[in-house]
């Protein structure tokens, strides 16, 4: 874990050492995506796709991440709703994947 806090440390100076201050916030720590995954299996760093099993709460959560807009949800179909719903989580999936594969 100490080494976890270290890289984190490392990647902290680098960012300001290239001007990327401002992205600092946005910046997620190594040492707490470990600790979540390992300890939180619940929480929603590494967010479980598993919940989601009716077109409501596939809906719901095409709007909280802004794939689809609130007053126009009545207007798509349930097959356009599952499809952008498997893209969205394919393209997350395959971006964690991409994260965890440069850590190894």
């Amino acid at each position: 874990m100490k080494l976890l806090h270290e890289i984190d440390s490392i990647i902290r100076k680098n960012f300001c050492k290239a001007g990327l201050k401002s992205h600092l916030p946005r910046l997620k720590k190594l040492s707490r995506a470990y600790h979540e995954a390992k300890h939180n299996t619940h929480g929603n760093y590494i967010h479980n796709y598993n919940r989601y099993n009716t077109l409501q709460e596939k809906i719901n959560y095409l709007i909280t991440m802004g794939v689809i807009d609130p007053d126009g949800q009545h207007s798509y179909a349930a097959e356009h709703i599952e499809k952008a719903y498997e893209i969205k989580k394919q393209k997350n999936l395959l971006q964690l994947e991409v994260d965890l594969g440069s850590l190894s």
